[in-house]
């Protein structure tokens, strides 16, 4: 594999070019490859289950960055790789990765497309949460679930009874929001779990700053670095991956691709997809993959069939030609906590997902409105949601995804507003409020009558 420091060198010393230029060369060299390989999406499948699309999208991702390479922000530089090399990053990725410490230690592995096995699970927060000890007790309902393997940190806005403005606040809270997770997971019995830092600024001096073996994340911790839309990486993020090659700890990205943008239609945005996901593995020396994911210029097509092809066939081409660690983020929802929508939406974005070799990532709305719209409720949810998706080929999930979509795609432009943790929840004792379990066992049984088998 590419020795970290010559990608150091090569973003110093790459062709320059400005962003403006580097967007279009992306846009027209998609484009051709698009039409080279004859990729071309159907317009109404979620879930394809063409093992040569999937393979042919591989093999344009691949030729888009041998061809092009990815682009440095703040170097305004080209890194080039060969392929050669990029296969032999593919074949140094770990499929298999130990995280967490002692007896909370769990393997998470590369899944096959329709694997059975049930998928490794990553309850998440990722959106604001107040500081403190509501903070801590959503971590310790959440670690408490036996099938999680790792918990993804909530993002602070405040902290010390302070809105975080400074750089001085990041660096501080960023500690925190790793301490309380931690403080959670051993007030739950599992003091070893895995903790993964989801950064309130991509500021390098806050990232680095969550790297502490005392109280922040550890070597059998991880921390998100990802990869921007379009083939970019961040000068100022090659130095928070040194130190994290140094500290030990794992890095997950979410690499992405904007439908709509440079990337094109759904066939360019598949490709660069999947391009964005072998160069973060190169660049930032990714171990898990959180995705791939795909940015939409509108957000109320995210889970229409446009935007879950460009996803699902992305993610067979990465789980067929590669042994990476990878899951779509079924997570990130249009429909808000507490809503009918936003659990019809996890079981739609499950079906779609899973049998393409996805693991499960708690959900979260995609644009949170206010403070703590997260429950342990939904990652209990997205779970179950997870497993029942394994048990069927890609064929009938499509079919059953189409179904399920029925159910919420009439709000996806004004969805409901939702609720927060307090209005879902008894905090006191960490329960649910007896209307939002009423509202689960209905979604529930609505989708069993479906014949999806929960």
């Amino acid at each position: 594999m590419v020795d970290f420091w010559e990608v150091v060198d090569r973003a110093l010393t790459g062709s320059r070019m400005s962003e403006r230029e580097w967007d279009f060369q992306v846009f027209h060299k998609t484009q051709e490859l698009v039409k080279e390989y004859g990729i071309e999406f159907d317009g109404k499948t979620f879930v394809p289950s063409d093992d040569t699309l999937a393979d042919t999208v591989f093999e344009a991702g691949l030729n888009l960055l041998t061809s092009i390479g990815g682009y440095c922000l703040g170097t305004n530089r080209v890194i080039e790789f060969s392929e050669s090399e990029i296969k032999e990053a593919l074949k140094a990725a770990p499929s298999e990765l130990t995280i967490g410490s002692g007896k909370d230690a769990r393997n998470v592995i590369h899944r096959e497309i329709e694997d059975k096995r049930p998928p490794n699970m990553f309850g998440r927060g990722m959106a604001p949460f107040e500081e403190g000890e509501l903070y801590v007790r959503f971590a310790e309902a959440v670690a408490e679930m036996p099938f999680v393997d790792g918990f993804l940190c909530p993002n602070l806005l405040g902290i010390e009874g302070r809105r975080i403005r400074t750089l001085a606040h990041e660096v501080h809270a960023s500690k925190y929001e790793v301490c309380w997770a931690k403080e959670g997971a051993r007030r739950a019995g599992r003091p070893g779990l895995f903790v993964g830092y989801y950064p309130i600024s991509t500021n390098p001096a806050t990232m680095i700053a969550s790297l502490d073996h005392k109280m922040g994340v550890t070597e059998t911790d991880g921390i998100l670095i990802t990869p921007l839309p379009e083939l970019k990486i961040e000068a100022g993020l090659l130095g928070v991956v040194a130190a994290v090659l140094d500290h030990g700890c794992a890095v997950l990205s979410q690499p992405s691709a904007t439908l709509g943008g440079f990337a094109g239609g759904p066939e360019g945005a598949a490709v660069v997809l999947t391009a964005n996901s072998l160069y973060g593995t190169l660049v930032y020396r990714t171990k898990i993959h959180c995705g791939p994911m795909v940015v939409a210029l509108e957000e109320s097509i995210r889970n229409d069939p446009m935007c879950l092809w460009v996803v699902t066939v992305a993610l067979q081409a990465l789980n067929r030609n590669a042994h990476l660690i990878a899951g779509g983020v079924m997570g990130s929802l249009i429909g808000n906590v507490g809503t009918e929508m936003a659990l019809y939406e996890a079981m739609h974005r499950s079906l779609a997902l899973v049998p393409c070799g996805s693991m499960i990532l708690g959900t979260r709305p995609y644009k949170p409105l206010r403070l703590n719209m997260g429950t342990p409720l939904e990652v209990k949810w997205a779970y179950e949601c997870g497993v029942a998706a394994t048990k069927y080929a890609r064929e009938e999930a499509d079919e059953l995804s189409r179904e399920v979509y029925k159910k919420y795609s009439g709000q996806v432009k004004h969805p409901p507003p939702g609720k927060t943790l307090r209005e879902c929840y008894n905090v006191e004792t960490m329960t649910p409020l007896p209307e939002y379990l009423a509202l689960y066992e209905r979604v529930k049984e609505d989708l069993r009558d479906l014949g999806i088998e929960l």
